[in-house]
Order: structure tokens, then C-alpha cells, then sequence
């Protein structure tokens, strides 16, 4: 039963290997395509040895870029392998197809040796006929072989990239992760943004060197198919061995069909063309290529489904970890909080709480400071995942040390700040209570002193009340810092200054009370004191007044420099009274606070010191007046003395007219009937007077006849060698009021001879140069051409004649005018 078992199975088995080798290429003959397929399965199971992605290990903590680095180095190493076993494969199909050219030359060879001669010493003729059929028939089982490489170079394709893509995801599914830890760290942004608490390496990152890596494998295997495994490159070669025949002679090709055909073997039916019967099948050297070509069958692992799909597998069970991170990120979104407020802090910030003087708020943040040190002090220093089948763990340590220093260095800065501006105004107010305390000790009896010490009390009465919130705030705020800032008292234990300022104001209070006490009690004696003193500066101010504005100062009679030094003196002595007046006033105010009927007193006070401004305002304006009189009457004075054709009228007529504006406001801020200011005004207006009809005298029309005819109007002779003043001319009445229609008529006709004299000078000038005018409307001269030597006559009149006719261009070309009498 064995035996009849094993023979139906070998039977089914030739039977099988039969068919194959009849219609595809593993034929049992055939053992040049059986021994390259061998070696290529041989150098296939030997580069599965290898591992195209790095092994990972348990318990391994990595890196993205520690796993990025190894990943790298041993891909460097793989692809050097992977290039000597694409050149392996491709060497060994060269030397299959090369063998089969060169088995095919050497039966060629043995025909076309056979076919040209007979030879007798190979043996009988039928042992000859029997070799050469073996020939015939090798011939066309190679012939066979030749059509069938590239269906075998198809085989070889298909079957490497089959086992190539059993190896990518024999790659993958050894490339064992879930057993390694991948490391990254959690990161506190410095700006605000929203997404401040991240993790890097993000999702992004490993996500992108994630797909780059699985996906290297499958990259590395198709681009080094590519670069050495051209299969068409080796069917192309497949040519040249039919070249090289046909060049050698040993075949022919048919001229309709294309067959090749062998010359020794044409007797044949077997080596006739067909081709009348049937079409030939294939082309190229015996068919060698066949008309199916070469196919891509690298697209069979490079389009793998299951491969991508095992990579979108393990990316989404990352992903599953990565979610977990962002999760835990957001239930931590405070830390974000404390972050935003260490990149906000400022030391204005501390400035301005405590100048707030708000201790509630003050310690409102120091507790929040103290909470936060806490809860990140003690946070985790790792987290990994748990719900993936990756572990990621991510290190958390930039919040207990990096966040929580930020937080401490601002809460420590803080407590200092606070206690460096708590001793220094503490100690400030110490001095303040302590030069006070000097000052209030002291009893003073004289009215400028009690009125200093009254000054300096009251200030302090109306500041007791701010003193003592100030001070309750400073005591506050010294025990909570020493609470939080326990140190700070320790390294300070001999200079307690919270009890010093304590005591100090304790004292402070009490000496402050004692010294209203003695002010109340001093003030009202004081206030007569001070009042009987102000009553007689005030009587001797106004006596003064009364002097400086009456009497002698209203005598226009009187010199004016003597009457300036004596208001000067009288000035000095009111303005030594004012500022007394002035001084016990302001003290009668100060003490008004500690009397029932300070604001009458006040009022008196108040109209007394606005009459003592006025009395100074009319001594100064007095003054000021005596001095401009004394100024005018010695500048007219000055040019009463004058002579006359030295005298400047503008000038003069400038400064009159100065000083009656200067006289118009004096009479508007003293009185209208002021005999001093009608004085002074007379004064001027006589001079200006005077002035105009000196305007008249001194101009050019006036000559010496008509001095004369003006002197002798007035019962005077003129002396022409006499050189006049402006007093002269006063005194001879030549510029009285009375003489003016005289003066007039002789000025009027002064000014019309002035005229006519003019008039005459002109026409007298205009009649010497006719001449010179008219020499241009004369003929030109006909002059003779001179040959000879010019005489010396002839050079002279040719002389004069040119200076004629350079001086015509330059004559007024208009007529004179008229004479008007």
C-alpha cells in the first residue's frame, strides 16, 4: 500500500515536473537557468540574515535625536550591504546570460565545422549523421533558452521582489519599540502666547522622523533596484552575442520574416524558414526578446498595502501617547499662570504696592508666592505614559528648578525690597520725631521765637493723625515680613528698628501734647505783646508817609536832588518798617490758631499790611517824580547853554515827547492837581514852544540879512561874529510867544528868496553847459586825408575837436525850464 502511495506520487510528480518544464522555465534540462535560480536564492536567504532598521533592546531610554543618530549609522552600514547584494544579483544573471551566448556560439561553431567538410578520421558516416543531429537538437533547445530570457529575467524579478517585500515587513514587524522609552521634556515659553506649556521634541517632530525611518527600508531597497539592478540594460546585451555570430557568419537572417537561420543546416525541413507557414513568434537574436519585455515588478513591494498599513498602525499608537502628554499639558495649565506672572513681574510693581500702603494686598501676595514655591517645589520630575502601547516619558524638571527659582528669586526679592523701604522710612520718620522732640522741649519767651515755635508746632498737630496710620502701617507690615522672612530678624537682632520706631513715637506723642500745652497757655500774652508791637511800626510808618507825601514835596520850589536823597532815605526807613510790619503779621497769623478770635484779628491784620503797600506804592511814585524833575529841568538847562548851530532839534523834540507820556501817567497813579506833576509839565510845554520856533530859525532859508531885520524887530542889533546860545536867544526875546507873527513874515520871506536863488543857480548851470549840448548837432568835418607829417596846430585842434565829441553823449538832451517868479 506504501510502495503503490509513493509510486502514485512520484508518478503525479513527473507528471507535474513534465508540464512545467514544457510550458515554463524551470526546465529540468535546462541547467544554466537552474543554477542562477539556486544562487539567487541562496544570496536572497543570506540578505535576510540582516536587519534593514536598527534591534532596539528593553529597558532603552532614547533620544529623538539619540534615535535619529542610531538609526542613521546603521542604515550607513545596511545600504553598503544592500548595494554588494543588488551587485551580487546582478553578476550572477550576466554570467547566466553570458553562458547561454556562449554554449549557443560553440554549437554554431561545431555545425559550420561539420556542414564544410567530411571529415574520415571522425568516424562512419552515420556516427557523423547521429552528432550532428544532436547537434541540430541542442541548437534549437538553445534556441529555446534564448527566447526565454526575458520571461526568466520577468521570473527573477518577481521572485527577488517578492522575498524583498516579505523582508520589509519581516523588517517591521521585528523593529520592536513598544519595549523602549522615548525621552522628551517639557518646556515654559518665555512669550505669552496660548499654547505657553508645550513638550519638545513635539508630536510634529517624532512624527516626521517616525514616517522617515519606517519608511527607510522600502526607499533604500527600491532606490538601489534602480541604480544597479537594470534588467532591460541586461536583455539589451543579449544582442550582442547574436552580433558577434552574424558577423562571425554562422547564421542568416531570413529577409521576410526576420528568423535567423543557420547556412549548414538548409537541406533540413527543420532549417527552413517557416515563415511562409506561420508567423514568427518573438524578435530580436533567435527571440531572444520576447514581446512581453521586461516588467516592473519592484512596484510589488514598493505599492505594499499591508506595509503602509503597519506603518499608519504604529504612528497611531505614538499618537495615542502624544495625546495623553497634550492631556496631561492642559490639566497643568497653571503653571502657565505662574509663568505669565514671573515674565510680567517688574520692580515698579513692587514700587507701587508698597506705596499703596495696602498691607492686606501686600501679604495677599506674599502667601500667593509661598503657595506657588510649594506646589512646584514638590511637582513630579518625570511623567510617562501609560494608555499607549509606546511609552513616552517626559521630563518635568524645568518647573521645580527652573519655574521654581523664578518664583523664589521674585518672592525672596520681594521680602528684601520690603524690608530695605520699611527701615528706610521708619528710619526717616525716627529722625523726623527726634529733631521735633529737640525742638519741642524748648520754652521760648521772645515774640519771634514763641512765634517760630508755634509755627513749627502746628504742622505736627494737624500731621498726627497721617503720623499714626503711617505708623500703624510700618508696624504692620514689620511683623509680616518677619513672618515670612524669619532670617531678616535673626541677621538684625541688634538693630530692632520696628520697637525703636515705637518708642520714638510713644515719646513723640507725649512731648507734642506737653508743648500744646505751653503754647496754649503763652499765646494770649504773647498776641499782646505781639499786637503793641505792630501798633507802633505801624504809627511810625505812617508818619512817615505823611512826611514823604506832604510838606516840602510838594514845593516845586524846592531843588529836586535834594528832594530825591531825602525820599531815597525815606524809602530805606519804610521798607525797614514793611518787612517788620510784614514779619509780625505772619506771626499773628501763626498764633491766630490758638485764639478764639483769630479771624477779626486776621481782617485788621489783613487791612493794615494792604495800607502799608499803598504808603509804599505814593513814597516810591514820589520818588520816582522828584527824580524825573530833577532829570528834565537839568537836560534844559543843559541846552539852554547851547549854541545854537551846535543844537540837535530831533533828538530834543524826542526826549520832550517821551517825558510827556512819562508826565500823563504820573498824573493818572498820583492826582490831576498834583503841583508837582503841573509843574513838571509847564515845564516841558514852555521848552517844546520855545523848540518849534527854533526848528524855523535854524533853517537854511534864514540868512545873515534877515538875523538883522528879526534883531531889529525886536529892538536889538545883530552881531554876525557872535556865536548865540538858546538862553540868549530867551533872553533877547527873540522866542517869546508875542513876536511870533514877525517872526513868521520874515521867515516866509526868507524862504521865497531861498527859492529864486535856487531857481536862479540852476538856469546858470543849465546855460554854461549849451555849449556842450548843442555840439551834436553840428555837421560832421570833411577831413582831408594826411599824407605828410601832422603839424603841430592841426594836432591840437584835432584834439580839442575829439574831447567836443566824447563830452556830447553825456549833455541834457531836455530844454531848460521856465523861471517861475
Amino acid at each position: 500500500m506504501i510502495r503503490w502511495l509513493s509510486n502514485v506520487r512520484f508518478s503525479r510528480f513527473s507528471r507535474r515536473r513534465s508540464e512545467i518544464s514544457k510550458t515554463h522555465l524551470l526546465l529540468m534540462n535546462n541547467r544554466i537557468f537552474q543554477m542562477a535560480l539556486f544562487e539567487i536564492r541562496r544570496v536572497i536567504l543570506e540578505y535576510q540574515q540582516i536587519t534593514l532598521l536598527p534591534k532596539m533592546f528593553p529597558g532603552m531610554s532614547l533620544s529623538l535625536n539619540d534615535f535619529e543618530t542610531m538609526v542613521k549609522r546603521h542604515t550607513k552600514d545596511t545600504i553598503e550591504y544592500t548595494k554588494k547584494f543588488y551587485n551580487h544579483i546582478k553578476t550572477i544573471l550576466d554570467m547566466t546570460r553570458d553562458t547561454c551566448g556562449k554554449k549557443l556560439h560553440i554549437i554554431l561553431q561545431c555545425l559550420e565545422e561539420d556542414s564544410v567538410t567530411f571529415n574520415t578520421s571522425a568516424g562512419s558516416i552515420y556516427e557523423q549523421r547521429i552528432r550532428r543531429e544532436n547537434l541540430r537538437k541542442e541548437l534549437e533547445q538553445m534556441q529555446n533558452d534564448m527566447r526565454n530570457i526575458c520571461p526568466f529575467l520577468n521570473l527573477c524579478s518577481a521572485m527577488l521582489a517578492s522575498c524583498l517585500c516579505d523582508i520589509q515587513r519581516d523588517t517591521l514587524s521585528k523593529f520592536v519599540l513598544t519595549n523602549v522609552t522615548f525621552l522628551t521634556k517639557l518646556h515654559l515659553s518665555d512669550f505669552d502666547s496660548n499654547r505657553m506649556l508645550r513638550y519638545l521634541p513635539s508630536w510634529d517632530d517624532y512624527f516626521e522622523i517616525f514616517q522617515s525611518i519606517l519608511q527607510q527600508p522600502q526607499q533604500m531597497l527600491y532606490e538601489q533596484w534602480k541604480n544597479i539592478l537594470e534588467l532591460d540594460t541586461c536583455l539589451r546585451d543579449a544582442d550582442k552575442v547574436g552580433d558577434i555570430i552574424r558577423q562571425e557568419g554562422l547564421v542568416s537572417q531570413c529577409e521576410k520574416c526576420g528568423q535567423e537561420l543557420y547556412s549548414g543546416l538548409q537541406e533540413t525541413s527543420s532549417s527552413s524558414c517557416k515563415c511562409q507557414k506561420q508567423k514568427s513568434k518573438g524578435h530580436g537574436f533567435f527571440g531572444s526578446t520576447n514581446r512581453h519585455e521586461v516588467l516592473p515588478f519592484e512596484f510589488i513591494f514598493t505599492k505594499d498595502i499591508k506595509y503602509k498599513t503597519d506603518i499608519k498602525n504604529i504612528l497611531s499608537q505614538f499618537r495615542l501617547s502624544f495625546d495623553e502628554l497634550d492631556a496631561y499639558c492642559e490639566s497643568n495649565e497653571w503653571l502657565c499662570e505662574i509663568n505669565r506672572f514671573c515674565l510680567q513681574w517688574t520692580p515698579n510693581q513692587m514700587k507701587q504696592m508698597s506705596e499703596d500702603k495696602q498691607v492686606f494686598l501686600i501679604e495677599e501676595q506674599l502667601n500667593l508666592l509661598r503657595g506657588w514655591i510649594d506646589k512646584t517645589r514638590t511637582f513630579e520630575l518625570t511623567y510617562s505614559t501609560t494608555s499607549g502601547s509606546y511609552i513616552i516619558q517626559m521630563d518635568c524638571s524645568v518647573i521645580s528648578q527652573g519655574l521654581c527659582n523664578k518664583v523664589e528669586r521674585i518672592y525672596s526679592d520681594f521680602g528684601k525690597y520690603l524690608y530695605r523701604y520699611a527701615c528706610s522710612n521708619a528710619q526717616i520718620l525716627i529722625n523726623k520725631f527726634q529733631t521735633a522732640l529737640q525742638i519741642f522741649i524748648q520754652r521760648p519767651s521772645a515774640i519771634e521765637d514763641f512765634a517760630k515755635y508755634a509755627s513749627y508746632l502746628a504742622p505736627h498737630k494737624v500731621e498726627l493723625s497721617s503720623n499714626q496710620q503711617t505708623i500703624e502701617y510700618f508696624t504692620n507690615l514689620f511683623d509680616m515680613i518677619f513672618m515670612h522672612f524669619g532670617h531678616l530678624r535673626q541677621d538684625n537682632e541688634n538693630e530692632l528698628i520696628d520697637k525703636s520706631l515705637t518708642d520714638t513715637w510713644k515719646l513723640f506723642q507725649k512731648k507734642l501734647s506737653d508743648a500744646a500745652d505751653f503754647v496754649a497757655q503763652q499765646t494770649l500774652i504773647i498776641k499782646q505783646r505781639l499786637r503793641d508791637t505792630f501798633e507802633k511800626y505801624l504809627d511810625q510808618a505812617e508818619l512817615l508817609y505823611n512826611q514823604s507825601t506832604s510838606g516840602i514835596f510838594l514845593d516845586s520850589r524846592q531843588d529836586p536832588m535834594e528832594m530825591v536823597k531825602q525820599l531815597k532815605k525815606n524809602c530805606i526807613d519804610f521798607m525797614g518798617l514793611e518787612k517788620q510790619l510784614r514779619q509780625y503779621a505772619e506771626w499773628q497769623i501763626l498764633l491766630a490758631t490758638n485764639s478764639l478770635s483769630s479771624v477779626n484779628e486776621d481782617h485788621v491784620d489783613n487791612a493794615d499790611i494792604q495800607s502799608v503797600n499803598r504808603w509804599s506804592i505814593e513814597i516810591d511814585l514820589r520818588k520816582d517824580l522828584w527824580k524825573y524833575l530833577e532829570i528834565t529841568s537839568s537836560a534844559i538847562k543843559e541846552w539852554k547853554n547851547t549854541f545854537i548851530n551846535k543844537f540837535n532839534i530831533r533828538r530834543a523834540h524826542e526826549k520832550l515827547d517821551c517825558w510827556l507820556k512819562i508826565a500823563e501817567d504820573f498824573k493818572e497813579k498820583i492826582s490831576d492837581d498834583d503841583p508837582i506833576v503841573l509843574h513838571w509839565i509847564s515845564m516841558l510845554q514852555d521848552f517844546e514852544e520855545n523848540l518849534e520856533l527854533l526848528k524855523k530859525l535854524l533853517s537854511d532859508a534864514m540868512t545873515a540879512e534877515q538875523w538883522k531885520v528879526l534883531f531889529r524887530a525886536n529892538g536889538h542889533e545883530y552881531d554876525p561874529h557872535y556865536n548865540y546860545r538858546i538862553q540868549d536867544l530867551i533872553d533877547l526875546k527873540i522866542l517869546q510867544i508875542e513876536n511870533q507873527a514877525v517872526f513868521i513874515q520874515i521867515h516866509k520871506q526868507a524862504t521865497r528868496e531861498q527859492k529864486l536863488k535856487d531857481k536862479l543857480m540852476h538856469m546858470q548851470t543849465w546855460l554854461s553847459e549849451l555849449h556842450y549840448r548843442m555840439a551834436k548837432y553840428r555837421p560832421p568835418l570833411k577831413i582831408a586825408a594826411v599824407r605828410n607829417r601832422l603839424t603841430s596846430s592841426y594836432r591840437q585842434r584835432l584834439s580839442r575837436y575829439r574831447e567836443i565829441r566824447s563830452r556830447t553823449p553825456t549833455a541834457q538832451k531836455t530844454p531848460p525850464e521856465a523861471i517861475l517868479t
